[in-house]
């Protein structure tokens, strides 16, 4: 496709047997997402700790069932840049 030229700087890994997201698929260990993103440094992310109360009790069964986030992820810095907190993705208020 038209982005398949950019370079991957940002990643996702299931590190459970079972990982919890609130999509219509299934996500078990080793799924991972290979991404570009033109502010690795400054995340948009979907899931940490502590999520928003809302969210919790939306998912509360499914979290408890899996035992919480179990989503690994990081991003390819260049020397000399730091990882910022970032902030929550549209994804985060499902």
């Amino acid at each position: 496709g038209p982005f398949s030229h950019l370079p991957c700087n940002v990643w996702t890994w299931c590190s459970q047997p079972t990982c919890f997201e609130p999509d219509a698929h299934s996500h078990h260990f080793g799924d991972c997402w290979l991404k570009f993103s033109e502010l690795p440094h400054q995340p948009e992310v979907n899931m940490r700790e502590p999520m928003p109360r809302h969210y919790l009790q939306r998912h509360q069964r499914q979290l408890q069932t899996m035992g919480g986030f179990s989503w690994v992820s990081g991003a390819l810095l260049p020397p000399g840049v730091a990882l910022e907190k970032g902030t929550w993705s549209p994804r985060a208020y499902w």
